[in-house]
């Protein structure tokens, strides 16, 4: 048996030779002439009535169009991995019936195959977003520009986290779906919209002759879907992972194959061709919410002595980092002097107020003690829920006031 080995007829010449490997003899099992050189094909031996020759071929990334497998970049953005077209392979088996009989010619005959490269989809990324953007967020970006590694997105009580799943089939034709890994599954109200096919329209046929050559549409070979999440009180705190894996309904890689030396396992099926699963993590963030310099209160309960009929003020400053907002409130259970009133200077991630107080007659000789709280607010107006401290408290530490109103000392107008 000897190879056709010339471009014009086995187009697997024109992939990259360290991806391709060839037994230099002819091969006959069981055989006393095995491994026998070519100069000796023709000698007689009735155990050579069979032989073979082996072609091993690797499926790795390269550079087009001398690898099976390599990326692209489509004209909306996107890195993809793409397939080579198909490979022909020629063969030719010649007997030595001249030679063992002394007469005529021998036999000969010629085969082809047809070398087909095929395999599941695979999640890609904007080129342009990167790692950080929120199509198929990866970890990082590997040599091949392909998303690699598992990327942990920050979530925030009460605010929408979304994100897009998207994958692409090296073999145009097939059509994909995108699905959700069962365990771990999705958080309690989160969303995962419907599968939404990218048509790249008319497209080259990948297929050999004389199957193909011409073009085909790609309607379908390309999808994604989005995922939404809004965290509700009591999830902040916890990191949550979803799992996405997406199919063709390509059976063609099902097998079992006798000559497919790595077999892909059972991510190839009867119904179609599994992607390795592609994980994101969510963490859902605590408040760092504390007390900034310049408020009068303390933890301990900062002594004050006033006078009936004077005004007074007690600065109040709270922040909550760059994650939620800040409300100071005076606390529920321990209420406030009569005429103490709140007053909200700035309000957002930082929280400034007053507490502004006029005593009146007959307060003369009274104690009253004020406390106020400064609470994380969760996004969304509150529907949601509100986040927690690191330590567990809703609020940061209590901060009091504790006012002694003088005798027989009065601010006059």
């Amino acid at each position: 048996i000897e190879y056709l080995w010339d471009s014009s007829v086995s187009t697997l010449k024109m992939t990259d030779p360290l991806l391709t490997s060839r037994t230099p003899y002819t091969l006959h099992p069981g055989g006393t002439c095995n491994q026998q050189a070519l100069t000796e094909l023709y000698k007689i031996d009735v155990s050579c009535a069979n032989a073979e020759r082996h072609l091993n071929i690797t499926t790795s990334y390269g550079t087009p169009p001398i690898a099976p497998v390599s990326t692209g970049q489509s004209s909306d953005g996107y890195n993809y991995v793409k397939f080579d077209t198909d490979k022909t392979l020629c063969f030719v088996a010649t007997d030595n019936q001249a030679i063992k009989w002394g007469r005529g010619l021998n036999n000969t005959a010629a085969q082809c195959h047809i070398v087909r490269f095929r395999g599941p989809p695979v999640f890609i990324q904007h080129t342009t977003l990167g790692k950080s953007g929120r199509d198929s967020p990866f970890l990082d970006i590997d040599v091949n520009q392909m998303g690699n590694g598992t990327a942990t997105l920050i979530a925030l009580v009460g605010r929408e986290l979304n994100f897009t799943i998207r994958a692409r089939d090296p073999n145009p034709e097939d059509t994909v779906t995108i699905l959700t890994v069962e365990d771990p599954g999705i958080p309690v109200g989160a969303t995962l919209g419907p599968n939404v096919c990218v048509s790249h329209g008319t497209v080259p046929d990948k297929m050999a002759y004389p199957i193909g050559g011409s073009n085909i549409q790609s309607t379908c070979a390309e999808a994604y879907r989005e995922f939404k999440w809004t965290p509700k009180e009591d999830e902040d705190g916890d990191t949550y992972r979803v799992c996405f894996v997406a199919k063709d309904f390509s059976g063609k890689c099902a097998g079992p194959y006798d000559y497919v030396a790595s077999d892909p396992g059972p991510r190839a099926t009867s119904d179609g061709y599994y992607s390795r699963p592609h994980c994101v993590d969510i963490q859902v963030l605590q408040a760092d919410t504390v007390w900034l310099p310049g408020t009068v209160a303390t933890v301990a309960g900062t002594n004050r002595v006033e006078h009936v009929g004077c005004q007074v003020e007690y600065a109040l400053h709270a922040g909550g980092g760059d994650k939620y907002k800040v409300e100071i409130t005076i606390a529920a259970e321990i209420p406030a002097p009569k005429g103490m009133i709140l007053i909200s200077v700035r309000s957002g991630l930082t929280h400034s107020a007053m507490l502004q107080w006029t005593p009146t007659r007959g307060m003369e000789g009274s104690a009253h003690t004020i406390c106020v709280d400064a609470t994380p607010l969760g996004w969304g107006g509150g529907s949601f829920g509100n986040p927690k401290l690191v330590t567990g408290a809703s609020s940061a530490p209590r901060r009091c006031i504790h006012v002694k109103i003088r005798r027989c000392k009065y601010c006059v107008n």
